[in-house]
């Protein structure tokens, strides 16, 4: 189960800072979508038992338009959603 997740944007450098606390070690798939719910990116991420830290960096990345961010497991279970403000670069 994941505990909390915490985001934090740097617009300037394109970058997106995910800051996880697990309750258990596993894979989980990070999935981006825009604002048609239409999925722009996607990730497996293993995450330790504690804290995890994961940055993502694409040129372009705030020109998608992302406005919500899932966290599921290998067996497609919703862990963790998150909307995010609707920003572009």
């Amino acid at each position: 189960m994941i505990a909390s997740l915490t985001l934090s944007s740097f617009l300037t450098y394109s970058f997106l800072n995910l800051h996880i606390i697990s309750e258990a070690n596993r894979f989980v798939i990070v999935r981006l979508f825009n604002e048609e719910i239409q999925m722009v990116k996607s990730f497996s991420w293993y995450v330790w038992k504690g804290e995890n830290n994961k940055v993502i960096n694409q040129e372009g990345t705030f020109e998608e338009n992302w406005v919500l961010l899932d966290v599921v497991d290998f067996e497609g279970s919703v862990l963790f959603t998150s909307r995010i403000l609707s920003i572009r670069a």
